[in-house]
């Protein structure tokens, strides 16, 4: 028999983390579950949560007080639906081997689960020889995704825009999104690196290492080839399969120039596009924006049911009168991951690509938003 001291405030988040790699339908029953394990490091007994879906494996460290030797396999659902709903305390988590059962006992009561046979955990296969390596600062790694995983698709069809892209130059990096319809891209040219070398990361550990990261404090290892990567530092390891494949060339589709500028508030024109676009047409989503001297007229309009909304902002406009419609969605999406107080709009023609970028600069950064526009009626 063993047993650990969970606290369910410091534990609680990284069974979360750790479990939303678990599929919901996994053709090997022990993936359904959490592998958990304690060993003494540095004469600190150390809890390994573990979980995997075939394709990725996450796995994170927290000190526990308790006995060292624990080894088992827990269903990750019945494991956090018996937790998640305690307030902060200490869960004596009691593995007995004569049953195969844990034993959570809490202060008022106390659930029951089976265990599994740790053995049988398939541990992962991705050879990462012959590898490059990169340390990244995790704030800024998570900025980079987070900043553009927006517009990753959901595309069975095209695989690749399911994916975040990263691009490593000796004077710069750049992470990529794109579905077709909308890129985002950052570009920074504080990150140096030898040779020149990229890698796709797949959407679902793209948003697993972001929830770890929003977690985690100093420099992550990056570690990738051609077919598998690795992000770790002390508080976790992840590492998964990468997409091969050629990423479009994004570049080529990014306007060199724009005609006209508009600055805005983009507060403003978050709050506007959420009162107008419910008046629109809810499966176009279009809405027009017209651009004339010193404001911005948002609307949105549904014929078929009598519905229409229009506000007017003030901005700061250099160009000639323009109408172009967006679709609001993908407009509030982009407005709400970039990071600033003002919005910077440029813009060559009604039928051409509208790119956004923050008006308040980051030293040696760049974010570059496009965005295609809808035909108006």
């Amino acid at each position: 028999m063993k047993t650990i001291i969970l606290n369910t405030k410091n534990v609680l988040p990284l069974l979360a983390n750790v479990a939303s790699v678990v599929s919901q339908k996994n053709s090997i029953p022990i993936l359904d579950t959490i592998r958990m394990n304690t060993s003494l490091k540095d004469g600190a007994n150390i809890l390994e949560i573990t979980a995997s879906d075939g394709e990725t494996w996450v796995t994170q460290y927290t000190n526990v007080d308790g006995d060292d030797g624990l080894d088992v396999c827990v269903n990750a659902n019945d494991l956090l639906k018996g937790l998640r709903n305690l307030e902060e305390e200490n869960v004596d988590f009691i593995a007995d081997e004569s049953d195969n059962s844990i034993l959570c006992k809490y202060s008022n009561g106390y659930f029951k689960l089976v265990y599994e046979d740790s053995s049988n955990y398939p541990k992962h296969d991705i050879d990462l020889n012959e590898s490059s390596s990169h340390n990244i600062d995790s704030s800024k790694l998570l900025s980079y995704i987070s900043g553009v995983q927006y517009a990753v698709n959901n595309d069975t069809l095209r695989p690749i825009f399911n994916t975040i892209h990263f691009d490593f130059f000796e004077d710069n990096m750049v992470v990529v999104a794109t579905d077709g319809q909308r890129l985002a891209k950052i570009k920074d040219c504080n990150v140096t690196c030898e040779k020149c070398e990229s890698f796709n990361l797949p959407i679902k550990p793209a948003n697993i290492i972001a929830n770890i990261l929003s977690m985690t404090k100093g420099d992550v290892q990056c570690v990738f080839n051609n077919t598998g990567i690795s992000f770790s530092n002390n508080d976790f390891v992840l590492t998964t399969r990468l997409l091969e494949g050629k990423y479009p060339n994004y570049d080529s589709v990014i306007p060199t120039a724009s005609n006209y500028k508009a600055v805005v508030a983009k507060q403003t024109i978050i709050s506007a596009i959420k009162r107008v676009a419910p008046m629109g047409n809810a499966t176009s989503e279009l809405m027009k924006m017209s651009f004339n001297f010193s404001e911005i007229k948002v609307s949105a309009e549904n014929l078929d049911f009598c519905k229409k909304g229009e506000e007017t902002l003030e901005c700061n406009y250099n160009g000639v009168k323009m109408d172009i419609g967006f679709k609001s969605s993908y407009l509030l999406q982009t407005l709400q991951n970039m990071n600033c107080e003002n919005v910077e709009i440029n813009l060559i023609a009604p039928n051409r690509a509208c790119i956004l970028s923050p008006c308040e600069k980051e030293e040696n950064v760049e974010f570059t938003y496009l965005l295609m526009p809808l035909l108006l009626d």
